[in-house]
């Protein structure tokens, strides 16, 4: 069965979406036992960075086609050669989570938005997911860490996607822009009809849920709350939003311990301290994992998309 594939995407910068997607990420591998890639497609790279660790970064960085960009630049070997097998590594080098991959990013990824000309009947969208597809019967999960818009490398993931999942924080600019973001993505499912055409079996990604991050228990969210589900309830017209999409009870707490990580360049659950953190991310991630797809019909019945297999093999 091929990978679950999910973005993570917001407008706005600053709500801990990179956090949410590496320590999602991690969970489901390490303590969920699935085979996980996870797909950088921000160029300031900050995941890559989280998972590798600067040094080794700075050399994938120096390497021109040696990361997500690759796939963009002609006569380059398949999309497989760039992804790091189990990439969290301790000093020695040995492997933390042998289950978690990486597509790294680097700042080649700017020339996408900037330099990239799409070639003749091959839009940019569907290039990226055409090389990337070769991967998805590999793993268990294919997430992409989206930028703070909704420019060219966003709509890659999403194109690629079948699920999107918006972090938020508690505040009124992100009710602000739940709206925006569902029409834009409407709008870009809209314009890329004909490429969905081509390929057998594809699926428009639909919001699944909101994910409050950086929660203060002192925080006064009714409000908030009932605002978006009226914006969410108001965007199933659209075909954007999926019947069970909804605020996910699985918040994550406000705690010191989410940016002080960052620097160990580990994931929360390798980590020490903040055992409560620790515990939204893994309830975060066996939400996601138990949550199925969609409902399919099968003979005239209803029946639940199965669950995503324990084991995969590893991308060659």
């Amino acid at each position: 069965m091929p990978a679950r594939r999910i973005s993570f995407v917001n407008f706005k910068g600053g709500v801990g979406k990179t956090s949410i997607i590496v320590n999602v990420a991690a969970c489901l591998a390490y303590d969920l036992g699935q085979k996980v890639l996870l797909v950088d497609c921000d160029a300031q790279s900050n995941a890559s960075i989280w998972l590798m660790g600067i040094e080794r970064w700075n050399v994938i960085n120096s390497m021109p086609g040696k990361s997500v960009y690759g796939m963009f630049i002609p006569n380059l070997p398949p999309v497989s050669n760039n992804i790091i097998p189990s990439v969290v590594r301790n000093e020695r080098g040995m492997h933390l989570i042998p289950n978690l991959d990486l597509l790294p990013a680097t700042y080649e990824l700017m020339d996408l938005e900037e330099e990239y000309r799409d070639g003749q009947g091959e839009p940019f969208f569907y290039r990226f997911h055409e090389h990337l597809r070769s991967t998805f019967n590999h793993y268990d999960y294919v997430l992409f860490d989206c930028p703070p818009n909704l420019f060219r490398a966003s709509k890659c993931a999403i194109f690629a996607s079948e699920e999107i999942y918006v972090p938020c924080n508690p505040d009124k600019l992100s009710e602000i822009g739940l709206s925006l973001l569902v029409s834009k993505i409407d709008r870009f499912h809209k314009q890329t009809v004909l490429q969905q055409q081509q390929i057998p079996t594809f699926r428009p990604a639909k919001i699944r849920g909101v994910i409050l991050n950086d929660v203060d228990g002192r925080a006064q969210l009714e409000g908030m709350q009932r605002y978006l589900r009226l914006t969410i309830a108001k965007a199933r017209q659209h075909h954007v939003v999926s019947e069970d999409a909804d605020i996910l009870g699985q918040q994550v707490r406000k705690a010191i311990l989410a940016a002080k990580v960052v620097g160990s360049f580990l994931p929360v659950n390798l980590s020490n301290g903040s055992s409560g953190l620790k515990d939204d991310y893994l309830n975060l991630a066996r939400f996601i994992h138990n949550t199925p797809l969609y409902k399919e019909v099968e003979h005239g019945t209803d029946r639940k998309t199965e669950q995503p297999r324990r084991t995969a093999k590893r991308a060659s």
